[in-house]
């Protein structure tokens, strides 16, 4: 299959692939797809079914478009090179074709564009304009564990905790089934995991991403649309090499809160502490009762009892 390459960037390489990010909200996918941008040859694109050049349904009634860089919108003046400052209509879905999809992936010159638009309803939409049928795709499921997401949703101003677990497993049944139809290739990344153990888990994704055993860290300028811009404030070494010139005002409290909320003693490779307290341990016990909660736990390659035990364990050291 030829590459497809933008007409406008003749430094541009044939784009090989593209990986979809799949999940729920709060699930990491920010951090994973800045950190895969640090890999040479993959760029991370951010949340492209925000655009409004694709009038994706599912943002219609909220108005919940996007096109501007969430990055380069903190500079003065507005400079992104990939993701235009003009105000854009909202597109009839009956008109976008998979070849407009194609050319936002192609501005970034890389051959493995990360797409991290989390929602699957999204890969579908990609799927009934014929993208499986033009371009290698594949998929990376982003995951916190059941309880990680109801606390995050808990800050989020959500305190209803079992109505969020449910929605977290209608997400990833949802996601595993579509996965299972569409045949794509699959890689599920645990946030856990990942923060638990960094260097390994970026490279086993960038392995699956690239199809090239070794990558090499080869720092890039971020360009995205949409995601947390918070997340990527938590990486020093970020602003150090200039690739966010300056972190967002607005943004800067909101990560101080939500470092605050989650325990600001807790680092982020200690997953369960970091929620340990807003959940208790009957509550913990209740979210994974309701039906196909332990089921999904399970199949996203959780070990369930044993974060209940470290939960109580962390309560009781508390106490």
């Amino acid at each position: 299959m030829s590459g497809h390459e933008h007409a406008d960037d003749h430094s541009a390489v044939p784009l090989q692939s593209v990986t979809l990010l799949l999940g729920s909200p709060f699930s990491g996918s920010s951090l994973l797809g800045q950190s895969l941008n640090d890999i040479a040859g993959i760029a991370y694109a951010g949340e492209i079914d925000n655009m409004h050049q694709f009038g994706f349904p599912m943002h219609r009634a909220s108005n919940h478009y996007r096109s501007r860089c969430a990055i380069c919108i903190t500079h003065e003046p507005y400079d992104c090179p990939i993701y235009p400052l003009e105000p854009q209509p909202v597109a009839d879905p009956a008109t976008v074709t998979v070849q407009d999809y194609l050319e936002v992936l192609s501005r970034f010159g890389q051959p493995f564009v990360i797409d991290g638009s989390k929602n699957v309803d999204w890969l579908w939409y990609l799927h009934d304009r014929g993208l499986l049928d033009v371009l290698p795709t594949r998929t990376i499921l982003v995951t916190r564990s059941v309880w990680a997401f109801a606390a995050s949703q808990l800050r989020a101003g959500n305190g209803d905790i079992y109505q969020s677990a449910e929605g977290w497993r209608n997400i990833y049944r949802h996601a595993l089934r579509t996965i299972a139809l569409l045949a794509v290739p699959n890689l599920v990344m645990r946030h856990e995991a990942f923060v638990a153990d960094s260097d390994k888990w970026l490279s086993r994704a960038a392995w699956f991403v690239s199809d090239r055993p070794h990558n090499v860290y080869e720092p890039k300028a971020l360009h995205c649309v949409g995601g947390n811009p918070s997340a990527y404030s938590i990486r020093e070494e970020f602003d150090k090499q200039g690739h966010l010139r300056v972190v967002p005002e607005h943004e800067r409290p909101v990560s101080l809160e939500k470092f605050a909320f989650f325990g600001g003693e807790a680092p982020r490779n200690q997953a369960i502490a970091r929620w340990a307290t807003k959940i208790d341990r009957q509550q913990a016990r209740n979210i994974l009762a309701i039906p196909g909660v332990m089921e999904t736990m399970l199949d996203l390659g959780y070990d369930p009892l044993h974060i209940l035990e470290e939960h109580a364990a962390l309560l009781a050291q508390a106490a």
